[in-house]
């Protein structure tokens, strides 16, 4: 059975799982019950308090300890204390001895491990790494594609970019072509695209394909223009041979007649309810007293009233039709340009051994599909028999594909399994994340039979005021939008079967929204501010507010670091942060308080100047003959060292030529000695030497963003860029966005985006900005056409507007339009569910209340202050004088202690006189003891083998074992050991043929099948038309080992080679010619 918890804000989520998880050991019976339970979740520190969790309950119950889950299991198995106590120290001591099965995992970390295992069968090479970051490998394949604009077989794509920039330019944007190049490639990650890729990009192989598909659009835009504008001219001719002006007709200049003016001109709308009730309608073309009267008459008789017919008629029957040719024409181009980008991504990620992890998940369900799910798993050393599956909103259509055989197979074996999520709070859906697979497709694809749903509406985080404003506030926020898309909907489509879920789809979502209070609750406080300032903005009174609240709550007793400040987006934050640094440096700042924040923003390492000091030596040391940035690295170096004025800076740097000389002049030359020192070195020892020469002071004070940068330069020296030029690379590119991690405890006000504050809680919260809008624009919807001709294209790239209810994605549009009202409500929901005694809220009084709400702010203020339904609950509590909602009371509740710890950090070296401490990079062999039986520590066949595929010819080996020397994999005493493998390899007389340098070779490169498994031999020799396979092999003689080579023969003959294959297995010098 499947138990669904539907687990609300503040419900005990984790409890459950911990108690869940607990009972699946105990339920087992069997040793290491742990290897067979997979919990997933979706961020690290997730999985990371998860285990905390089940290893302190564990360890509770295993020492007696008091623990809420030991009453439950001695009523489960019918067992005394003692037994519960033993099972559960049983259980635990095989968790720890056994740590690295016990597989509570992130989602992307588990499909990574699955797909290493798989990574010959897909085509991987066999050294190659996941990048997490895209921004590296994009900006690489921008640059390519763009310094491909200059030959002729690129004019297409060249075209392409000209529409892409005019477009931006009449949409009054910015034209910065990358920008938009960066932007627009987004749409690659996206699984709406990603499942239609291949399709499409089988289309656009064929060069003509795009070009003709086009023609098509264009032909019947033409078509449908030319028939209006000659329907058109042909009523203006009947009109003016009747002698008759268009201001004679009803409503003289307003006439709807008008609008043939337009279509003479092929300016196409479709036309007003006036213009059509004119057809067969005499009454509405003159008044009864017009002097013009029987002259229209007729010209009406006279076949005007036929041609209006007509022009209606076609636009009954066509329109439709013809604006969704010219919504699909204007971004085709996008299309074209996202081909051109993936192949560049595609080249890059190939020649680096990359893949991205964006791709993971797609690579994962063409194994899964199709296959024994057990093998799968099993052959990763994984028997799963339970799965428990945390916020389930937050999974991707892809990673349920994934995941659905695994748990369809565990349910078959008549297995528990659990499932954890709330509709409410998926924010995630940028990042392809799916709430409805929660609401209702994991009911169509189990069963109702197999799934009991649990709903957990008790609210153990907030006080009752919290709790009664979100009840009462987001059942009518949901009911507003819900509105709001009803009146989308045009009358002609009112009866159109696939719009009736849109109907009610938001007011399900937040079905079963009230929560309840445990009687040990507090009373709480919500306070929801109205800002009417006519002196200023609304940011900058909200700020000034914000500082008042601060004050308030430390009044009352709260600690600065019991604080949260939660916004939409980091450049709130930001503007959050400067604010309150320079408010708390001003005279307005009282000594009682504490106005110190911390914030990602803040905790940037590239804003440590220690840093951008380092960022500017490794740029000289590329380039030491730029004056200007010499003097850069002096007044950075300058200001380190305790001069702050630009004069002090200017004359020691520039007139003091003897003070120079002892200062700047040393520490220069310090920097050119350590680049000496460390030519042979790697990238971090260059950088550790010069955080040396630092001053001193400044090493103290900017430590932990020191360490943080450099383990950054060590992440980045583990991948094949290396080099100074390579990282700086990074660094402009992505690195310098990089944070150092955030304590979670402070005795500073947090300022965090409502996203990175999701599954947190804080005692007092405030939201100072709720002008964010309720749909953001959005550049590209992509749409699958299902009308001829329009389906000749799997899928089309569309711009996101109301144009799109005159279309045939007039349901991809408003179920899209939707799914983002849906998403800004549950970000509102996150954000005003993480407080648990107090809340506060700022929102500016809206221009022109009663209007549609476009901003959560606006629809915050139509829910408090609007009767329509009238019972609006939140009106009790609204005072329009003071324009302030309050629930409950802030002095209701007592003055709380914070504990002081602080923690002194200090940079800590890696190098000097200290003994360095080796770091193994690979664990395989890690406990091994070097004997007669073992020859070395390494593992022979695996580094072999990396070595080997690195190797193209004779002359590369020392350099491949200095590279991975320098990368830190091998050891000095490794390095000469692996020195002395190669060089036996060496010795075996067939080596010289096959890495002769006079002949093409590939090494692990796949061979693709259609419709079958790629295959991945070791190394291939090509001599014109003639081809010699060579597998490493390095265990005992099999079979099935002559059985592979043959196949990889066999599928090279049939490319037309003349193939022999070759077995050598390299431990014992032996090459055998397999045929």
């Amino acid at each position: 059975m499947l138990q669904l918890y539907r687990a609300s804000a503040g419900s005990g989520k984790t409890f459950r799982l911990t108690q869940r998880y607990i009972q699946m050991l105990f339920d087992d019976h069997q040793p290491y019950a742990h290897r067979r339970i997979l919990a997933v979740t979706f961020t690290n520190k997730a999985t990371d308090e998860m285990k905390l969790r089940i290893v302190d309950a564990l360890d509770k119950l295993a020492h007696d300890k008091p623990s809420p889950f030991r009453e439950p299991l001695k009523q489960r198995y019918d067992w005394d204390e003692k037994k519960v106590n033993q099972y559960a120290e049983t259980c635990l001591k095989e968790l720890l001895h056994d740590y690295a099965f016990f597989a509570v995992s992130t989602i992307d970390r588990f499909f990574q491990q699955v797909l290493r295992n798989f990574a010959r069968e897909i085509g991987l090479n066999g050294g190659y790494s996941i990048e997490i970051e895209t921004n590296e490998i994009l900006e690489k394949a921008i640059d390519n594609l763009l310094a491909q604009l200059d030959s002729k077989e690129d004019k297409q794509l060249f075209d392409w970019l000209m529409r892409l920039t005019t477009n931006q330019i009449e949409e009054g944007k910015k034209w910065n072509l990358k920008n938009h190049l960066r932007t627009l490639a987004q749409e690659l990650f996206k699984e709406s695209f990603k499942k239609k890729f291949p399709l499409i990009r089988e289309k656009l192989l064929d060069k003509n394909f795009l070009e003709n598909y086009q023609a098509s659009l264009i032909k019947l835009i033409t078509v449908f223009e030319t028939k209006v504008m000659q329907e058109a001219q042909q009523a203006l001719a009947i009109i003016q041979k009747h002698g008759l002006q268009l201001t004679d007709f009803k409503n003289q200049s307003r006439t709807p007649l008008n609008v043939l003016l337009k279509f003479t001109r092929k300016e196409i709308a479709f036309p007003s309810n006036s213009f059509l009730k004119l057809y067969n309608e005499p009454e509405e073309w003159a008044t009864k007293n017009s002097p013009e009267a029987a002259r229209i008459k007729t010209a009406y008789l006279d076949g005007l009233n036929t041609t209006v017919g007509l022009i209606i008629e076609l636009f009954e029957n066509h329109f439709r039709a013809y604006s969704t040719a010219k919504t699909i024409l204007k971004q085709l181009y996008a299309l074209g340009i996202l081909m051109d980008i993936d192949e560049q991504i595609r080249l890059e990620s190939d020649e680096t051994h990359r893949l991205l992890i964006t791709d993971t998940t797609e690579l994962l369900s063409r194994i899964v599909d199709g296959s024994d799910t057990p093998f799968v798993f099993e052959k990763i050393g994984v028997h799963i028999q339970h799965l428990l599956l945390d916020e389930f909103q937050d999974t991707s259509d892809l990673q349920w594909l994934n995941f659905k055989p695994l748990l369809l197979n565990s349910l078959a074996t008549g297995n528990d399994d659990l499932v954890v999520g709330d509709v409410k709070q998926s924010i995630y859906r940028w990042r392809n994340s799916n709430w409805e697979l929660l609401d209702s497709q994991l009911f169509k694809d189990l069963g109702n039979d197999y799934i009991e749903e649990i709903y957990l509406n008790d609210n153990w985080r907030s006080g009752r005021a919290i709790v009664r404003f979100n009840n009462l506030f987001f059942k009518l926020a949901s009911d507003v939008l819900q509105q709001q898309i009803r009146q989308l909907i045009p009358v002609t489509s009112a009866e159109d079967p696939r719009l009736a879920p849109l109907n009610a789809k938001i007011a399900h979502a937040y079905n079963n929204l009230a929560q309840q209070c445990p009687e040990t609750a507090i009373e709480g406080n919500v306070i929801i501010q109205v800002i009417d300032d006519e002196e200023k903005s609304y940011h900058e009174a909200a700020l000034a507010n914000m500082v008042t609240w601060i004050e308030k709550w430390q009044d009352a007793g709260y600690d600065a670091g019991e604080i949260a400040i939660l916004v939409r987006r980091n450049v709130e934050a930001t503007e959050i942060v400067d604010y309150l640094l320079h408010y708390q440096n001003s005279e307005n700042a009282k000594p009682t308080y504490s106005y110190s924040v911390i914030s990602d923003e803040a905790l940037m390492i590239s804003n440590a100047q220690s840093v951008q000091l380092l960022i500017l030596l490794l740029q000289y040391v590329l380039h030491a003959d730029d004056t200007l940035l010499r003097a850069k690295i002096a007044m950075l170096f300058f200001q380190l060292s305790g001069k702050t004025k630009p004069e002090e800076i200017a004359s020691t740097y520039f007139l003091s030529e003897e003070s120079a000389g002892t200062a700047f002049d040393a520490f220069e030359k310090a920097v050119w000695s350590c680049v000496k020192e460390g030519k042979n070195g790697s990238l971090f020892e260059l950088t550790e030497s010069l955080i040396k020469l630092l001053p001193q002071a400044t090493v103290a004070d900017e430590s932990v963003f020191l360490q943080a940068f450099q383990d950054w330069v060590h992440h980045f020296s583990l991948s094949d860029s290396m080099g100074i030029d390579a990282f700086l690379e990074w660094w402009d590119t992505g690195g310098a966005q990089k944070k150092v991690p955030s304590p979670d405890t402070s005795h500073a006000m947090r300022v965090m985006t409502v996203h990175k504050a999701k599954g947190l809680g804080f005692k007092a919260v405030l939201v100072p900005f709720t002008d964010w809008k309720l749909d953001p624009q959005k550049a590209i919807l992509w749409c699958e056409p299902t009308e001829a001709p329009f389906n000749a294209l799997p899928l089309v790239p569309v711009s996101y507007n109301t144009k799109l209810v005159d279309t045939i994605f007039i349901k991809d549009f408003l179920e899209e339009k939707t799914a983002t009202f849906i998403d800004s409500l549950n970000v509102a929901y996150v954000a005003l569910t993480r407080a648990k005694e107090a809340l506060v809220v700022f929102a500016p009084k809206p221009e022109k209340p009663g209007k549609e709400a476009a901003t959560f702010a606006e629809l915050l203020y139509q829910c408090i202050t609007s009767n329509s339904s009238g019972d609006n609950a939140l009106l009790s509590y609204w005072n329009p004088d003071s324009l302030m909602l309050e629930i409950g009371n802030l002095n209701l509740f007592g003055q709380t202690t914070a504990e002081h710890n602080q923690i002194n950090y200090s940079y800590a070296e890696t190098s000097g006189d200290k003994r360095i401490l080796n770091v193994k990079f690979h664990s395989k062999n890690f406990w091994e003891q070097k004997t007669a039986a073992t020859p070395s520590r390494l593992n022979y066949g695996v580094l072999m083998h990396d070595v080997l595929r690195r190797i193209r010819h004779i002359d590369d080996g020392n350099k491949v074992i200095a590279e991975l020397e320098r990368s830190g994999k091998i050891s000095q005493e490794e390095k000469e050991e692996i020195e002395n493998m190669l060089k036996e390899f060496w010795t075996i007389p067939e080596t010289s043929q096959w890495f002769d340098p006079a002949l093409r070779a590939q090494n692990e490169t796949a061979i693709l099948i259609p419709g079958e498994s790629s295959y991945i031999p070791d190394r291939v020799v090509f001599d014109h038309q003639n081809a010699t396979i060579i597998d490493y092999k390095f265990g005992m003689p099999h079979p099935s080992h002559h059985r592979q080579v043959l196949q990889y023969k066999r599928l090279l003959e049939e490319m037309g080679f003349t193939a022999q294959a070759f077995l050598c297995y390299v431990p014992d010098r032996n090459v055998i010619r397999v045929s």
